[in-house]
């Protein structure tokens, strides 16, 4: 065959320069190589050579596309030729197209069914697949030809750890590293495998091993911190997080890792630093918002956390909780609509959420809205029966709605989840004293001293003597009696010092210093002090309000112990004296007047209570007749400046006297009582005062009443004086006013 001058020529180019390509390519010379195979294949398109090897330096560059072109037409000038299926396979794992790898490698296995290379990368590929089992197949077949090969023995217990068959795994990883002590990658992978397994000792000394063999590994650190913080060791997770970070400052999972340490250790505004950063650096993973709004919300920045949780709901579509915490901040900052419109997003996403009716439970407790709570919180404990704060919740709102026995029930359940919590066992105390169960109710009532956020919890024993519960006798031994919670708790059960003066029991009285001169007149104590004064040696002390339980078990007797047949307290006679001046005689009857019950700020678990006592002021005016003459007895901020400046502006009015700027004490208040006929009150230590002292009294009651008013009757065994008028629902004073402005002309019409 002669050939023209033209086609010799441009065949001799295309070898030359392949052979350039090749002689680039041996020094890795790679673009240069690419470039002469593609000036090669210009004078010969169909070069086998030139086309394989742009092949390979283009997967070797990452540039798949191109490389899977030349594949092809490699392949199509020779379809026998295995190592181009080869590579061809391998250039398609790598670019993620994994079915099409898998049918390549599957062609070359049909050329050679026993070449390792080929079972390895088809083993890989289905690894990729998630096909774990045949992965695991191929990989055991090339064993028993090269059981050297430590990187088999790594892919055969990867395989082996997805199928959860963690004890082989494990036996395949040692090998592994058996045949290479420092295999890093068989090392690392072993120890994600313990941690897998849930072996977190085992996984943690692996992931050691890996530090030690590789001391620049980052992601080694960053496990080995996870690993450190699941097991409690939290100031060593810490410091890993912060060597893999030192290591790989960009690092995300590393950052939000670091914050999930520091958040533990109460390093609240380094945490949410790490969250930030870790945010900053363009994660898109929610957990990093979620977390740095939770954290947000605790440091009560809560518009942040609306915007993160806001986030987290962009990135992550429809999932119950940023809706549910983004309420929470929304609750938190006053925007109580805004709360309850994420509750409910919540709630439609899934109304199986227990944590969503939950919260909306607790706004709508909040807005006393209790029936629509008791509704929320049945749903809560339907969605999960084991949720402790809906059982618990659920009985305080029965409680409030009267239903005592149904209340005392909840608080049962919730006691079988928390067995013993004094917080359950007090609520519970409430609940039994309401329904009249004192034996009982008193028992539970010792819990208070153990619930965190009440009076007696927060003022502790001052002294180091026993404490006394009526286990033994007293007679002749000295007994310290602390008064504790409002004054008005002190005025009611002060009644049973004189029981146990009767009973020969040396009394050391202490109590709020504004009734100490008032409470000189209870006869018989050996010595009355007043709270921060110094205490003398006694042989035990009791809370004022454990006296009721404590006599019960001291005394063959005491069951009518809380009825008070008598008055039982007076004002001084000299304070008598000094007030019957002040006061004008007068045709009028007098009448006292209370309507804001005393502000505690060291109680916070009482400001919403005592917004729920208090009446406006601008309510009274319905009262006003020209045959009674009304007396403030309001004593305490904000009440005392609010008439002031009602008076002075003229903005009452009902004409009320005001003499209580010269009141310095209960003793003066008590003078100031004594020289009135009637005395109505909310529920506040006065309405106690005037009781205690034998004066009618009239009591404006709220609908959840306190356990010690019962639940309907009108009058009640603590004072054969008072009278209860009762909101008839919830916030509704009005009424209660309209009632008592009858029954005081009725009252004016017989006295």
């Amino acid at each position: 065959m002669k050939f023209s001058p033209v086609s010799l020529a441009q065949t001799v180019g295309a070898k030359e320069l392949f052979e350039s390509g090749q002689q680039c390519q041996e020094h890795g010379e790679l673009d240069r190589a690419l470039a002469f195979y593609a000036r090669a294949l210009k004078l010969d398109e169909v070069h086998l050579g030139a086309l394989y090897w742009s092949a390979v330096i283009c997967a070797q560059t990452k540039n798949f596309e191109d490389a899977i072109v030349f594949f092809e037409r490699a392949h199509a000038l020779n379809p026998g030729d295995l190592k181009c299926l080869l590579q061809w396979g391998i250039a398609l794992k790598e670019m993620g197209r994994l079915e099409g790898a898998l049918e390549i490698l599957e062609r070359a296995l049909q050329l050679n069914p026993t070449e390792a290379d080929i079972h390895i990368h088809k083993g890989l590929t289905l690894m990729g697949l998630k096909s774990w089992r045949a992965a695991l197949s191929c990989f055991m077949q090339v064993i028993p030809s090269q059981p050297d090969n430590e990187a088999l023995h790594l892919y055969k217990a990867r395989a082996l750890t997805e199928l959860k068959e963690f004890d082989a795994a494990m036996a395949s990883f040692d090998q592994a590293t058996t045949l290479k002590d420092d295999y890093v990658e068989a090392h690392f992978s072993k120890a994600q495998a313990c941690l897998e397994a849930g072996d977190l000792l085992r996984a943690l000394s692996t992931f050691e091993k890996v530090v030690q063999i590789a001391p620049s590994f980052a992601l080694a650190y960053q496990y080995q911190g996870f690993v450190l913080f699941q097991l409690g060791r939290v100031h060593e997770a810490l410091e890993a997080h912060q060597r893999a970070i030192d290591l790989q400052p960009g690092n995300k999972e590393s950052w939000f890792q670091l914050g999930l340490a520091q958040n533990q250790l109460g390093q609240f505004d380094e945490a949410l630093t790490s969250y930030e950063k870790a945010i900053q650096l363009g994660t898109q993973d929610q957990k990093a918002f979620f977390n740095a709004g939770l954290l947000l919300i605790n440091l009560g920045r809560y518009s942040q956390a609306i915007k993160r949780f806001n986030q987290v709901i962009e990135l992550g579509g429809p999932a119950p909780l940023p809706f549910v915490n983004r309420g929470m901040a929304q609750q938190y900052m006053g925007d109580w609509a805004g709360a309850q419109v994420s509750f409910n997003q919540a709630i439609a996403i899934d109304f199986q959420c227990a944590l969503a009716h939950f919260n909306l439970g607790v706004l709508q407790q909040k807005q006393r809205d209790l029936q629509s709570a008791l509704m929320s919180y049945g749903q809560t404990i339907k969605c999960d029966p084991e949720h402790l704060s809906g059982w618990l919740n659920m009985g305080d709102v029965l409680h409030d709605l009267q239903h005592p026995k149904a209340a005392i029930e909840c608080y049962e359940r919730a006691l079988i989840l928390k067995p013993g919590d004094p917080h359950i066992l007090y609520h519970m105390s409430l609940s039994l004293l309401l329904d009249g169960q004192y034996e009982k109710g008193w028992g539970y009532f010792e819990y208070r001293k153990d619930y965190e956020g009440s009076a007696l919890s927060q003022r502790k024993n001052p002294t180091t003597v026993p404490l006394w519960l009526g286990q033994e006798g007293l007679k002749g031994q000295r007994l310290l009696v602390q008064s504790e919670q409002g004054l008005g708790d002190t005025l009611q059960f002060v009644r049973y010092v004189q029981v146990l003066v009767q009973a020969q029991v040396k009394v050391i009285l202490q109590v709020p210093a504004a009734l100490k001169t008032l409470l000189k007149c209870v006869s018989g104590v050996e010595l009355l002090i007043a709270q921060g004064e110094r205490v003398p040696e006694v042989d035990f002390y009791c809370p004022l309000m454990s006296l009721p339980q404590a006599l019960q078990r001291y005394l063959e007797n005491a069951s009518d112990l809380f009825v008070a047949e008598r008055p039982y307290l007076q004002a001084p006679e000299v304070k008598l004296k000094w007030w019957s001046t002040r006061v004008k005689p007068s045709v009028r009857r007098k009448v006292g007047l209370v309507w804001s019950g005393g502000f505690r700020p060291n109680l916070p678990a009482s400001w919403e209570v005592n917004e729920r006592r208090n009446i406006p002021l601008e309510l009274f005016e319905v009262l006003q007749t020209q045959a009674i003459e009304f007396y403030s007895l309001q004593k305490g901020e904000p009440a005392q400046t609010e008439l002031t400046q009602m008076l002075e502006s003229n903005r009452l009015r009902l004409p009320l006297v005001n003499l209580m700027d010269d009141a310095h004490d209960f003793s003066d208040t008590a003078a100031l009582v004594d020289q009135l006929d009637l005395i109505i009150s909310v529920d506040t230590s006065t309405a106690h005062l005037a009781a205690a002292m034998g004066k009618p009294v009239w009591l404006l009651n709220r609908y959840d009443t306190c356990w010690r008013w019962g639940l309907s009757e009108s009058n009640t065994p603590w004072y054969p004086t008072m009278r209860i008028f009762r909101q008839a629902q919830l916030g509704d004073w009005s009424g209660v006013m309209q009632t008592v402005k009858v029954e005081l002309e009725r009252w004016l019409r017989t006295h």
